[in-house]
């Protein structure tokens, strides 16, 4: 890999306490050189790189403009779409970690409850973290999981999905609604918009998929990319 590569950031998911890490949180997007997906992590697989975060710097603002150009941006993102069959085989040779899968129009975002404080591991290294960075505030627990139900559009034979969503858009949404709503209203609002605003029967919905290295061939769905249907 060259010392230095452009690389058009599209995912990044909601922080969990790890014990390595103190906070986990993937980051991974497409590289404009190679145009395929990479990832900053630590570990060995074809995909994932670690970054020199002093070498980092803004090189192209044009994705992150206030009126985007979605063919542009479509033109970037949508050759590198696959099937959940397919990036199973890339996963399984330790090639590859990440992926886009098209959804079909009858996916379904929904929401379960989940777990609603730390566990006494997790808060160990929330705690642990505190007392060598006393500015920074604690991580906020979300009662709440995400996930889609789908099938993979791009495989007739697809059988179906059910991945649990780490994007940490859902995240903030659900954040920033509890602040200003009672938890209904909170949990409305995020349902609307990713089965209604920026659902597959209005927008070309695709999602960015993942694995994590302690396990290498199980997807989860790490970011949604929902551009409008261009004619």
């Amino acid at each position: 890999m060259p010392s230095h590569v452009r690389i058009v950031v599209t995912v990044k998911t909601y922080p969990n306490p790890s014990t390595k890490y103190d906070e986990t949180v993937c980051t991974a997007g497409v590289d404009l050189d190679t145009h395929r997906f990479v990832r900053r992590s630590r570990d060995a697989r074809g995909d994932t790189y670690t970054p020199d975060p002093d070498s980092i710097k803004p090189v192209d603002r044009f994705y992150k403009s206030n009126k985007p150009d979605w063919r542009r941006r479509d033109g970037l993102v949508l050759p590198l779409a696959s099937d959940l069959e397919r990036l199973g085989k890339t996963a399984e040779a330790f090639e590859g970690s990440i992926g886009l899968v098209r959804i079909t129009d009858d996916a379904q975002f929904y929401m379960q409850p989940d777990a609603p404080e730390w566990s006494e591991k997790q808060l160990a290294i929330i705690n642990q973290e505190s007392l060598f960075e006393s500015s920074r505030r604690p991580l906020q627990n979300i009662p709440w999981t995400f996930r889609y139900k789908f099938r993979c559009a791009d495989n007739p034979e697809c059988g179906g999905h059910d991945f649990q969503v780490f994007d940490w858009e859902p995240y903030e949404l659900l954040r920033g609604q509890l602040k200003r709503w009672n938890l209904e209203k909170a949990k409305h609002d995020v349902l609307d918009k990713y089965n209604d605003q920026m659902g597959p029967r209005s927008r070309n919905v695709h999602l960015f998929v993942g694995t994590t290295i302690s396990h290498p061939t199980q997807f989860s769905c790490i970011g949604v990319y929902a551009p409008p249907r261009l004619s």
